[in-house]
């Protein structure tokens, strides 16, 4: 009998993902507890402990309060990838840079030599809705 959590993760892939981020040179540990699987863990040097529900999925921390609908936001919870704090933090990263890097570059055409942001600024629609591009002197480049 293949134990499934959700509809497309088995018991066995949902502990090779919780392994990921067990403390180095510690083991993950699991028993059978009442249609559930108990998963024992070190993370950060703290022991936790989740029940699996082998038929619809949800986890239940034991360490704390917390409840799971799928390992998936277990793993992006703050007890593993914190994928919360991740994207306040690169939101306030991002918001504070004023411009963009830009890589100087120039672009050969029929001998002329064109900087990449003159192609990007002189891109123009036509009528028929395809790009036309034309360089600083005014040639069309759209072949």
């Amino acid at each position: 009998m293949e134990l499934f959590i959700g509809f497309d993760m088995d018991i066995t892939q949902a502990l090779e993902d919780l392994k990921l981020f067990c403390d180095p040179f510690t083991e993950i540990k699991q028993k059978p507890v009442a249609g559930k699987k108990r998963i024992l863990l070190t993370r950060n040097g703290k022991e936790l402990t989740f029940d699996i529900d082998v038929e619809t999925g949800k986890i239940s921390a034991k360490h704390r309060p917390a409840a799971y609908p799928s390992i998936r936001t277990l793993l992006a919870s703050a007890d593993f990838a914190d994928i919360k704090r991740f994207a306040e933090t690169q939101q306030r990263y991002f918001s504070q840079i004023k411009e963009k890097t830009v890589i100087d570059s120039e672009i050969s055409y029929a001998g002329t030599s064109i900087p990449a942001h003159e192609l990007a600024d002189n891109s123009k629609q036509s009528n028929t809705g395809s790009t036309r591009w034309t360089s600083r002197l005014g040639q069309d480049l759209s072949n």
